[in-house]
Parts: structure tokens; C-alpha cells; sequence
């Protein structure tokens, strides 16, 4: 993490934050490549708040910014 955030000019714990959105559940990714996730769902929200690790648990992420 150090080298891809020295490389890239970043904070590591920006790197970190951003390599966490890198195990979303790819319907979730699609959701907001569409624009279609929940409003209130938005990418600042899931760099800082804990993203489960397993995809079913995420699926139900969405639902509860509905």
C-alpha cells in the first residue's frame, strides 16, 4: 500500500480506503456505474465506513439507504 500510495502521490490510508471498494460485490459496482444505487449510498459513504466482506452481507447494504 505504501508504494502504490508513494507512486501515486496518495495518502496510504487514501489507498487503503479505495482498495477496500475493490471487493464490492460486482452487482453493487454496477448500481453505481448506472447511477442507480440508493441517493444517500455514495462512494464517499463506503471509503469511510466498514464494507462487509461478504457479498450477501453487502447485497443488503443498499436496502437500508432506501
Amino acid at each position: 500500500m505504501v508504494e502504490i500510495a508513494r507512486a501515486e502521490e496518495l495518502m496510504p490510508t487514501t489507498v487503503g480506503r479505495l482498495l477496500r471498494l475493490a471487493r464490492l460485490t460486482p452487482d453493487i459496482v454496477e448500481q453505481f456505474m448506472m447511477g442507480c444505487q440508493p441517493r444517500r449510498l455514495t462512494l464517499l459513504w463506503l471509503m469511510r465506513n466498514d464494507i462487509p466482506a461478504l457479498w450477501p452481507d453487502q447485497r443488503q447494504m443498499p436496502e437500508r439507504f432506501r
